[in-house]
């Protein structure tokens, strides 16, 4: 929203430029939760559309804004940036959004509890429906011993009142709980003192960021998007149109060696689009039309 403030390009390019600039700085930091804040920010629908603005960013920082993206890219779970927080050693600070959908995934995604058979009672069951001659063969010492999982679970979204733990066919899913616990240690791993020299609280800043916070807070999505077409409207000319118009154009081209001198310099002058209106078409130095 603060590069959307600005009315005239070259001042959101100014913001775009200092915002990727931070973004590199505190991913040597390591602070991750941030960038992927500014990631998400510079990537969002109403600031990418800006295609005057981009236009106007140096290539140093369209490398340093890719690499912000690479760090930080969603695709195949966020794998770039998992063994990203592998290497890295504390103290740092990471993504909590990630545990969070990492959390909820595993505890909406499997089961509380499983239900596990004793195998004897399966042999009994299938050499009842086999009428084959080799299970009057099978003897005490042939069933394996113990229990067994049969591949069935406790309904996925069953409330434990509606689970009998009385049963001796019902049993914790340990696995569940190892992952769970897996999680939330790693997050612990991350919660340790920092000895920098960013531990003091500096109220001014802490209450201009209030502040300002404050200020776009109500803003949401489509708001926001509604700022960046005032700041660079769409064009007049569709691209699917502006594609048809110089199809046309093309052809057009090809077919005025059959008219006369005048009424081809008119054609060259004003082509019809699709949409019935006139568009004038003039040349560069090169003699490349230009629309």
């Amino acid at each position: 929203m603060l590069i959307l403030s600005e009315v005239t390009a070259e001042r959101r390019c100014r913001l775009l430029k200092y915002f990727i600039n931070l973004g590199i700085q505190l991913l040597a930091l390591k602070n991750y939760d941030a960038v992927m804040a500014i990631k998400g920010a510079i990537y969002c629908a109403g600031v990418m559309r800006l295609k005057r603005t981009w236009s106007l960013l140096p290539k140093k920082f369209t490398i340093m804004c890719r690499r912000l993206l690479d760090a930080m890219d969603s695709d195949h779970n966020y794998a770039n940036y998992r063994e990203l927080l592998r290497k890295s050693q504390p103290p740092l600070l990471p993504f909590l959004g990630l545990y969070l959908t990492d959390l909820t995934f595993l505890e909406d995604g499997n089961p509380t509890y499983r239900r596990y058979e004793h195998p004897a009672d399966n042999l009994d069951r299938a050499a009842d429906s086999d009428t084959s001659s080799n299970d009057s063969d099978r003897t005490e010492h042939d069933r394996p011993r113990g229990v067994q999982l049969t591949g069935q679970t406790c309904a996925l979204f069953a409330r434990r009142s509606e689970v009998d733990l009385d049963s001796p066919s019902i049993l914790i899913n340990f696995e569940k709980s190892y992952r769970l616990a897996n999680i939330i240690q790693e997050i612990q791993k991350f919660q340790i003192e920092y000895s920098g020299n960013f531990t003091m609280a500096i109220p001014g800043l802490q209450q201009y960021l209030i502040e300002e916070w404050g200020k776009y807070e109500a803003y949401d999505d489509d708001s926001i998007y509604e700022i960046s077409l005032q700041r660079e409207p769409r064009a007049e000319l569709p691209v699917a149109a502006d594609t048809a118009a110089r199809e046309q154009t093309s052809g057009g081209m090809r077919l005025s060696r059959l008219l006369p001198a005048t009424q081809r310099l008119w054609n060259k002058e004003h082509v019809t689009t699709p949409g019935g209106t006139l568009s004038t078409i003039d040349s560069d130095d090169s003699g490349r039309s230009v629309y």
